[in-house]
């Protein structure tokens, strides 16, 4: 019998999803974030940079053979095609080392882990999960926070949204729904209330 449970986090950029996440770790979570699991599949994994560097252009890669992220993005989110291209050669290698995150973190005794996946639906890895919640804000309030949490241009960020999921596509998948327009202290007490629940 299971003796850990899984929940799969989405919802669109900028919305705070990273700051939902730092508030469970104090309650015992493991948080497995594929952000940070693409990052590491970007710079270490040789098979996957060549894929990248087939379709998007050699010069992505720079002088220190790593993947120039910010050159890669300017590329893959001109469109949505060339977002699914990107997210086809990618999403295989992250979800390899999500599987492995996830085993660890379960070898070591967590018994809830947060699986923060801003593709949860899209790359099906919300069936690892036992449930899900999205975290959804206001346009305005991502595109701020965005502008002045990643130092993007509103040119950046309009290419970066225009390839996401509208609201209603996480709203209508997932199983808890946790607005965050508000202040601080507000998210943090609707966080409080989710915890009760997860």
């Amino acid at each position: 019998m299971r003796n850990y449970k899984i929940t799969g986090l989405t919802g669109p950029s900028g919305s705070g999803k990273s700051v939902f996440t730092e508030e469970l770790k104090p309650y015992g979570y493991a948080v497995v974030c594929t952000d940070k699991l693409a990052h590491k599949v970007l710079n270490q994994n040789e098979f996957c940079k060549k894929n990248l560097a087939d379709v998007f252009g050699y010069d992505i890669i720079n002088e220190y053979d790593e993947i120039d992220r910010k050159k890669l993005a300017s590329r893959a989110f001109h469109d949505t095609s060339s977002a699914s291209l990107l997210n086809a050669i990618t999403h295989p290698y992250i979800l390899t080392l999500t599987l492995q995150s996830i085993q660890e973190y379960i070898s070591e005794g967590y018994q809830k882990i947060i699986l923060d996946a801003p593709l949860l639906f899209e790359s099906n890895a919300h069936f690892l999960c036992d449930t899900t919640a999205a975290v959804i804000s206001s346009l305005e309030i991502r595109k701020l926070r965005l502008i002045t949490r990643d130092g993007l241009s509103e040119e950046q960020v309009f290419q970066r949204i225009k390839n996401q999921q509208p609201d209603d596509y996480y709203i209508k998948r997932s199983d808890i729904v946790i607005y965050n327009n508000e202040s601080f202290n507000e998210f943090k007490s609707a966080i409080q209330e989710i915890i009760k629940i997860l």
